[in-house]
């Protein structure tokens, strides 16, 4: 299961470079247009199927505080867990004195959320719960070399992607992906997801 359009795309093109007849196998991917993984993984969970999901880092501000914010990424990952064994985390104070360095600050404390919590994040992955460092742009942008990335810089291509999310995603899968790349993507510590949902094929 995925958030939207953007890992739908990617992982379905992905997918027909290294496993083409995957639903032959009886594997799907479905996108659930937000964030309520939750509904869907109790009915999968109930009919004995087994699911993978990824997901993003999100941070969300508080509507009383512009410099709270809630760790919304991994609670709603430990929303899927029992949460008398994996109480939430709390939230988090982050300063900021300009647009620029809020979105800098937000993302250097994703990383670092996503760092100080690997035994949480380990814990998830043993579920088939997959988040992102970031999210699936700096994911991406991480795996790929200066040249699969149209010799764009890191930061250049993750704000090229989310400039235009569905389309650039679109543009560059049809313009670059290729199998070299697919298998590279898949074969990351970022895109693990993949591998367990094919069954390391």
């Amino acid at each position: 299961m995925v958030e939207g359009p953007s890992e739908y795309y990617l992982f379905s093109a992905i997918f027909e470079y290294v496993s083409p007849n995957f639903e032959a196998d009886g594997k799907y991917l479905l996108q659930v247009d937000g964030i309520n993984f939750k509904p869907y993984s109790e009915l999968y969970r109930a009919l004995g199927i087994d699911i993978w999901i990824k997901t993003d880092n999100d941070l969300k501000a508080s509507s009383g505080d512009k410099h709270v914010f809630s760790p919304i990424g991994l609670n709603r990952c430990i929303d899927l867990l029992d949460q008398s064994v994996t109480p939430r985390l709390d939230n988090y104070r982050i300063d900021f004195s300009s647009k620029d360095e809020r979105k800098q600050n937000i993302k250097s404390k994703k990383e670092e959320l996503y760092s100080t919590n690997r035994s949480l994040v380990s814990q998830l992955n043993a579920k088939g719960i997959f988040i992102s460092e970031v999210d699936l742009e700096n994911d991406l942008a991480k795996v790929l070399s200066d040249r699969e990335r149209n010799e764009m810089s890191e930061l250049d291509f993750i704000n090229w992607l989310q400039s235009s999310k569905q389309y650039n995603m679109l543009e560059y899968i049809d313009n670059n992906l290729t199998q070299e790349i697919a298998q590279k993507i898949m074969q990351s510590e970022y895109f693990k997801v993949l591998a367990e949902f094919l069954g390391d094929e």
